[in-house]
């Protein structure tokens, strides 16, 4: 059966999630587990291993561009064809911006341009490695499943680490990061010390929870992927709370919306469902505080009483004036101040930071309006080919196109709240996550196996 027939909504899919040993896995499948798995725990490791940051960051790079260039080889091999997709152009333009930015000596030094390259746009080049990497549905699958296995072990280990106290190596990280970022050591960076990387934990589990959520309403979950969801919906509530959760519900929102659009009936319900998920918004701090007495983690009670009071927060406070203080550097260079001057990874190349908390201002700081205009026409591109394959594809290849475009959404409304853009694993996933959503077209000539499932 294709994939374009019958869609396969109504297949009986109990116990579909079992992988199927009989198939091969190919080294490259194995290799996207290893940078899934790997890119989960990287801050953790970081942090506790008595093994150089800057050793763990480039053998996680290693791996990435290891495997692009195994995909990229092979393909040019069989086909002798240039790697082209969809988003093509628009990341040959972006990207070439970037590097023209880099040599321009009035905007950064090369050496330095060239390592905030590294962060800004070099991760762009993975959407090649999604879109080869994969010759059938059932390795797509594959690749979902063992992402929602990773989140859900973070989502373990997350919960362990919150629930027990501080090291003394911890407590001093803590000091540090407060003095460099000068801000006081509110609970967001006590639990990123325990935890590891924060940020790292936050995008996993937005993007899992958005899909799972995703695939849900194709009603295609068991009963260990609903335990699975209740897990990591736990663990991110007391964490990065306002940014995930806004991320999730959005692309969660959208996919709904798509999915049925073309029920009339329902699109007058929209409206009541919406203002119903607003009320409970803003009702569900409110029952959480009630449980803060019984709360003897100062880091939880501090996000507990964040959750009432959001406005009144630390870390929402000291994002609002970085956000309006970051307009005077923008206003005085329109054509940015150099790729790799901002943000946290310049900490490393430069005495002076520029923090913008806010990956689309980070774009417009560093390449300026060029830049960013160029950057929102690479993000609209890949979003909108998404929807609209999520329109015309059937079958698994419509779930799937509707789960990949729910997370690259939720990974959009990310950027808003962090420099997300610059960081280990999120942006490497985020363009892997874009070519493997625009390679699926080519599997509608595939045989489809329901028991891939």
């Amino acid at each position: 059966m294709n994939s374009t027939s019958t869609p396969q909504l109504e297949y009986d899919l109990t116990n579909k999630y079992s992988i199927p040993l009989k198939l091969p896995f190919s080294k490259i499948e194995v290799g996207f587990w290893l940078v899934l798995f790997l890119g989960a725990f990287i801050g953790h490791l970081k942090r506790y291993l008595p093994i150089p940051d800057t050793l763990i960051t480039v053998v996680y790079d290693f791996m990435c561009f290891g495997l692009l260039g195994s995909v990229l080889f092979t393909r040019l091999v069989r086909s002798h064809r240039l790697p082209y997709s969809k988003a093509t152009l628009a990341i040959a333009v972006f990207t070439s911006f970037v590097l023209l930015t880099v040599f321009n000596p009035l905007l950064a030094s090369i050496v330095q341009g060239f390592l905030g390259w590294r962060f800004l746009a070099s991760g762009i080049l993975l959407h090649f490695l999604g879109f080869y990497a994969f010759n059938s549905v059932e390795q797509v699958w594959r690749l979902l499943r063992v992402f929602w296995i990773t989140a859900f072990l973070i989502s373990l280990y997350a919960l362990v680490q919150l629930l027990r106290g501080y090291t003394a190596t911890e407590l001093a990280w803590i000091q540090q990061l407060s003095a460099t970022m000068m801000i006081a050591g509110t609970g967001r960076y006590r639990l990123m010390s325990t935890l590891g990387s924060a940020v790292d934990f936050g995008f996993y589990l937005t993007l899992a929870i958005s899909t799972l959520a995703t695939v849900m309403l194709f009603r295609r979950l068991n009963k260990w992927m609903y335990f699975a969801i209740i897990l990591m919906i736990a663990a991110l509530l007391f964490t990065f709370v306002r940014a995930a959760w806004f991320a999730t519900f959005i692309a969660i929102f959208l996919s709904t919306l798509k999915l049925f659009w073309h029920k009339k009936l329902l699109r007058l319900l929209y409206p009541l469902v919406l203002l119903s998920i607003i009320t409970s918004a803003l009702w569900f701090p409110r029952l959480v505080v009630s449980i803060s007495p019984y709360l003897e983690n100062p880091a939880l009670n501090e996000r507990v009483a964040s959750l009432a009071n959001p406005l009144e927060d630390a870390s929402i406070l000291d994002r609002v004036r970085t956000w309006s203080g970051i307009w005077t550097v923008i206003q005085d260079n329109p054509y940015g101040v150099g790729v790799g001057m901002s943000g946290a990874a310049s900490l490393k190349y430069t005495s002076s930071l520029i923090t913008t908390d806010n990956s689309y201002l980070k774009v417009i700081v560093e390449t300026g309006w060029v830049g960013f205009l160029l950057f929102l026409w690479l993000l609209l591109t890949i979003i909108l080919y998404g929807l609209k394959l999520s329109t015309l594809l059937s079958g698994d290849l419509k779930i799937l196109a509707t789960v990949f475009t729910t997370s690259i959404v939720a990974f959009a409304v990310l950027l808003f709240f962090g420099e997300y853009i610059e960081l280990n694993p999120c942006r490497n996933i985020l363009w892997i996550f874009s070519g493997v959503l625009f390679s699926l077209p080519r599997f509608n000539s595939l045989p489809f196996n329901q028991n891939s499932l």
